[in-house]
């Protein structure tokens, strides 16, 4: 990868996260969402599959006053890694790939898949309930709350 491309995807999840502070900040719920799938997006491009707990964690830090963070994180996980797995079955060979991993798994390759598509949301959402958890202000909300 070229140190070009380099710079431009990390300034574009610089960009992301500010975008995501923004919707934050707003309380805007769709906009959290969106921005949290971007993210997802681009890191897993970058990082690779460990960016799931990692941007997961991140995202439970910035949202952790949202109520259902764990859920929205989760879901934008998943639905991340189902744009992707579109993204390459549309431009790559996923179906051929698919067959060789069931295959050497010895498992049916729709069953194989649902089991791969669920692994975003185990990866990010607990990540984000830890993430929610470290913040300060999210366990002084919670004893005054309790």
């Amino acid at each position: 990868m070229a140190f070009s491309s380099l710079l431009l995807i990390v300034a574009a999840l610089v960009a992301t996260g500010v975008v995501l502070l923004w919707a934050n900040q707003s309380r805007n719920q769709p906009m959290f969402v969106a921005i949290a799938v971007l993210l997802f997006i681009a890191a897993e491009f970058v990082m690779g599959w460990w960016a799931l707990p990692v941007v997961g964690l991140v995202l439970g830090l910035v949202g952790a006053r949202r109520k259902g963070v764990v859920l929205m994180v989760g879901s934008a996980a998943l639905t991340a890694w189902a744009l992707l797995f579109a993204w390459t079955a549309i431009h790559g060979n996923l179906g051929n790939f698919m067959q060789q991993l069931a295959g050497a798994m010895r498992q049916k390759p729709n069953l194989l898949l649902g089991l791969i598509t669920a692994l975003p949301a185990l990866l990010a959402g607990p990540a984000a309930r830890l993430g929610a958890g470290l913040r300060p202000e999210s366990a002084q909300t919670a004893s005054l709350k309790g």
